[in-house]
Formats: C-alpha cells, structure tokens, sequence
C-alpha cells in the first residue's frame, strides 16, 4: 500500500472489515486523525474473534491479549506478528501508541488482517487434511476386520463375513472375541460360537 492516498487506504481497512465480518461501528474520521484507540479493537477482534483455529494458535502459543495495557498489548501483538506471520510492522510500538501515522496505521492493520486470513485458511486447511486422514484410517482399519471373516468359513466353505462390521465398538467386539479365539486355540465350540454371531445372518 502506497504512502500519500489517505482515501485508498480507507479503502483497504474498509474491505478488510468486511473480510473480517467486523461486527463494530467504526468511526473512520477517528482512525483519520490517527487514534490508537481506534486500531487496537481491530487488532483484538482479528486475533481473538475472527477465527477459532487463531484463537487456537495464541492457546498454543501461550499469548494472552486480554486485561492488558495498550502498551503490554501492542507488546505482545508485535511479538506473535514476529514470531508466527514473520510480519515487522512499519512503525515502532511507541509510534503506534501515539497520535497521528494514520496512513501507516491503517496499512499495519491491513497487513494484520492479512496475515490472519491467510493463516486461518492454512490451518484450516491443515486441519481438513488431518480429518479426511483419521476418517481413511478408519475406513482402511474396518475393510480389514470386516474382511477377517474371509479366514473363517463354514463346512461348505462359503465365508463368513456376510455380517458386515459397521460401527467402531462392533469392530472392537470383533478384535477382543478374534483375541480371544486365538488364546483359546481355536477351541471348536467358540469358534461355532463366533461363527454364530459374526457368520450367518439369523
């Protein structure tokens, strides 16, 4: 963002807000008139209130925001801005605290709002990822015990699996009554036993 266009960087903390679904009333001739008390609450809402996966990352990161001074605030905003985006804003923390930097002021912001949307959507991402892994995981892990009933067969030799296993605790039913077979050495009787719950439909 060019330095010099008051109305264009207006622009931009205006579209930002709305990418950031900003709930508040903003007064745009107080962050005109460079106010940090008109930034600071943008810059909560983005890292707090926007998006639970950040509010996980500062959990993570072990950042508190609240019940903090401006100072000690713009302190640890910096710090994660450093750490966790590799974002150095233009101006010092004194300087952010101070009157007037509007224009800088409104470009630090944007550049905040930026920063976590992209990485909201990272996360997001990661964590879409990580679910369709755990549910293929699962699938894999019930294909192979409700494929088990291919090793026993009845006298006929048809298998034994018509019985589909459909649901986590049936395939822990299933692991614990296979364990247990084995322990018992294939003993005839249970093994007619697990033939009758897990081989023929009743």
């Amino acid at each position: 963002m060019a330095t010099g266009d008051l109305k264009g960087s207006l622009r931009k903390i205006e579209q930002g807000l709305r990418l950031l679904n900003y709930p508040r009333d903003v007064d745009y001739t107080v962050l005109l008139k460079g106010d940090p008390a008109a930034f600071l609450p943008i810059i909560s809402y983005s890292f707090t209130s926007f998006s639970t996966y950040i509010a996980e990352l500062l959990v993570k990161c072990d950042v508190e925001l609240t019940a903090k001074s401006d100072l000690r605030f713009i302190e640890a905003i910096y710090k994660l801005l450093r750490d966790q985006f590799q974002y150095k804003p233009i101006l010092t923390k004194q300087q952010f605290l101070q009157f007037g930097f509007a224009e800088r002021k409104m470009q630090i912001v944007c550049d905040i709002i930026n920063c976590v949307v992209k990485k909201h959507k990272e996360l997001s991402n990661s964590n879409k990822v990580k679910s369709q892994t755990r549910k293929k995981l699962r699938s894999l892990k019930y294909e192979v015990w409700s494929n088990c009933g291919n090793v026993f067969a009845d006298p006929s030799g048809s298998a034994l699996n018509s019985k589909q296993v459909d649901t986590y605790s049936e395939i822990r039913i299933f692991q614990s009554t296979l364990r247990n077979l084995i322990t018992l050495n294939n003993n005839k009787r249970d093994i007619n036993a697990f033939i009758t719950v897990y081989g023929r439909e009743p």
